[in-house]
C-alpha cells in the first residue's frame, strides 16, 4: 500500500492536494492519540491545522459501527463514541406501550427519533405513542442510554463476544471504541512486552498471549463459539486466511483489515462479511471534512423512509439564542444531535443553540430547503 503523506493541504473548492502555501483548509495524518483526543493543547488550533486523520482509527471506528447498529450509521458515524443508537422491537408487556411519550420518564439526553409501524415510518412527537410491534431508533447520551431503553425493552441485552487477532494500533482503537459497549472481548497477542503493555492500558479487555492462527489456541480458546472474529493483523495473507478459518469452523462473522483496497470487492465472495482499508477510510474522512460545513443529507434509517441532515447553524439564524423547546418542530424532523466544538451530544429541550453548531436532524425527504432558510447554513 503507498502510504499517505503525513502532511495534507487541501483546496477546499476542489479537494486536491495542494503543495503550496497559503492552502484554503489543511489537514494532517496523525498516529498519536495526544493529537487526537480532547483536554490539554489543541494541536490543530496551535499548528493552525483543520483537521487530523488517523486512518487507523478511521478504521477502527467503521468496524465499531458495523459490530453496533449498521443500519443506523448516520447517526452513529455523526456521535461516534459518544452516544448510543439502537434499533429494535417493542415486545409487549414493556412500560412505554400506549403512553404518549410526553407522559414517559425519559432521561434527559435520550428520545426517540423514528418509529415503523405496518410498513411506514414517522419521526415522532410528544402525543405519539409506542405500540407492540412497533420498531423504533432509541439515541442517547452514553450515560443514560440503558435507562432509556428500559422504558422500551426490559430484557437484558446480550453481550457480544469479540475476538481480535493481534494487537496492532487498529485493534487498541477498536477496544476503545468498544469499551461502553456491550460486549465482552479477548484480544490475541502473541508478544510477550506487547501482550503485557496492552493488559494494562486496555483493563477491560481481556488479552490473552497466544497465537490465535495456532489451531491447538484456536480449539482451546473456543473461537469457533464467538460472535465475531475480527483480523487486524499487518499483513494482508494472514487476516484473509485467519478469517477463513474461522468461518469454516463455526464463528458466526468475521471481519478483516487490508492494505489492499482492491481486494475488498473480492471478499464479501469468499465467505467474509466486512472488509476495511485504513486507505479508502482515511479516504472518506478527508472528504467528508471537505463537505461538513454546508447543509446535506447524510443517509437514511428506517428501510431508507427517514433521511438524515447534517445542518450548521449560520450566525444570522433566528435560531441563535433560543432553545431547542423555544425552536420547536413540525412533525417530520427532530433535533437528534448537537455537535459543538469537540462536543457531541443529544440535546435537552433546554440546550440553547449557539452560532457554529452544527445539527443532526432526522425527519421526512426533501427537507433541506426548509432546515436552509431556518438554520441559514448556506451561509
Amino acid at each position: 500500500m503507498d502510504a499517505l503523506p503525513d502532511y495534507i493541504e487541501l483546496e477546499s473548492s476542489t479537494g486536491r492536494a495542494s503543495g503550496t502555501p497559503g492552502a484554503k483548509r489543511t489537514v494532517a495524518r496523525v498516529e498519536h492519540r495526544v493529537f487526537l483526543e480532547s483536554g490539554g493543547l489543541d494541536y490543530g488550533e496551535a499548528l493552525g491545522i483543520d483537521g487530523m486523520i488517523c486512518p487507523d482509527l478511521s478504521t477502527a471506528h467503521a468496524i465499531a459501527r458495523v459490530l453496533r447498529n449498521p443500519r443506523t450509521s448516520a447517526i452513529e458515524d455523526y456521535g461516534q463514541d459518544s452516544i448510543e443508537i439502537h434499533e429494535f422491537i417493542v415486545r409487549e408487556g414493556q412500560r412505554c406501550l400506549n403512553t404518549p411519550l410526553k407522559d414517559l420518564n425519559l432521561p434527559k439526553g435520550s428520545l426517540l427519533a423514528a418509529v415503523s409501524r405496518g410498513g411506514a415510518s414517522f419521526v415522532p412527537n410528544g402525543e405519539s405513542t409506542v405500540l407492540a410491534g412497533d420498531t423504533i431508533v432509541l439515541v442517547g447520551n452514553e450515560d443514560v442510554f440503558q435507562e432509556a431503553r428500559r422504558w422500551f425493552d426490559t430484557e437484558r441485552e446480550r453481550h457480544q463476544q469479540i475476538v481480535i487477532m493481534y494487537g496492532t494500533p487498529i485493534a487498541v482503537w477498536l477496544c476503545r471504541s468498544l469499551k461502553h459497549r456491550r460486549c465482552s472481548i479477548r484480544l490475541f497477542e502473541p508478544n510477550r512486552e506487547r501482550a503485557a503493555e496492552l493488559g494494562n492500558k486496555l483493563d477491560w479487555v481481556t488479552v490473552v498471549q497466544e497465537d490465535i492462527v495456532d489451531p491447538v489456541v484456536f480449539e482451546e480458546e473456543k473461537v469457533d463459539q464467538a460472535d465475531v472474529f475480527i483480523a487486524c493483523g499487518d499483513d494482508d495473507e494472514q487476516n484473509i486466511l485467519s478469517c477463513l478459518w474461522a468461518k469454516n469452523k463455526g464463528t458466526r462473522r468475521v471481519i478483516t483489515v487490508s492494505g489492499r483496497s482492491d481486494y475488498l470487492s473480492l471478499l464479501k465472495q469468499i465467505g467474509i462479511d466486512h472488509a476495511f482499508s485504513p486507505r479508502n477510510e482515511a479516504a472518506e474522512e478527508i472528504q467528508n471534512f471537505l463537505l461538513k460545513s454546508p447543509l446535506c443529507k447524510v443517509g437514511t434509517m428506517s428501510e431508507g423512509t427517514i433521511d438524515v441532515y447534517r445542518v450548521p447553524v449560520g450566525e444570522r439564524s433566528e435560531t441563535v439564542g433560543k432553545s431547542i423547546a423555544e425552536v420547536g418542530h413540525p412533525n417530520d424532523w427532530i433535533i437528534a444531535l448537537l455537535r459543538r466544538a469537540d462536543a457531541c451530544f443529544v440535546p435537552t429541550a433546554a440546550d440553547v443553540i449557539q452560532i457554529g453548531d452544527t445539527l443532526l436532524i432526522v425527519g421526512g425527504h426533501g427537507l433541506e430547503p426548509e432546515l436552509a432558510k431556518l438554520f441559514h447554513s448556506m451561509d
